[in-house]
């Protein structure tokens, strides 16, 4: 979100709706809006259903991974901090772009924690879709 952030009012001036969906509770979604500071929709999926259908990472083996050493030290250096897991800490996610019409257009499955989509890429993959 980090990344995103600076281009949200301009993709939302584009006429494209963003939203994140997270694996912890309902409860946690005020201090993840602040923390973020945006206004888009958040929905919970507790129970991973979501996750799941579109094959989105879970388990041990995504958080003993060489990529995470790398990506911690580089989100550490620009100081972009996690904080504690509100979530599922062994599920990873990724970022999806969705057609008007339902038809999913872009997706990246994250590997590891840290492992995110390339912005740009997200970027024009959502102003195609609109």
């Amino acid at each position: 979100m980090a990344a995103l952030r600076p281009h949200v009012k301009s993709l939302q001036e584009a006429g494209v709706d963003l939203a994140v969906v997270g694996s912890g509770a309902p409860n946690f979604v005020a201090g993840f809006r602040k923390k973020v500071g945006l206004e888009i929709p958040v929905y919970c999926d507790e129970k991973l259903e979501s996750y799941r259908l579109l094959g989105m990472r879970r388990g041990l083996k995504t958080i003993v991974h060489p990529g995470l050493l790398w990506k911690g030290a580089i989100a550490i250096l620009h100081c972009n901090y996690q904080g504690s897991t509100k979530g599922e800490p062994l599920q990873q996610g990724g970022a999806i772009v969705v057609r008007p019409d339902g038809e999913m257009t872009y997706q990246y499955l994250s590997r590891y924690p840290g492992d995110h989509a390339k912005t740009e890429k997200m970027i024009q993959a959502a102003l195609r879709a609109k």
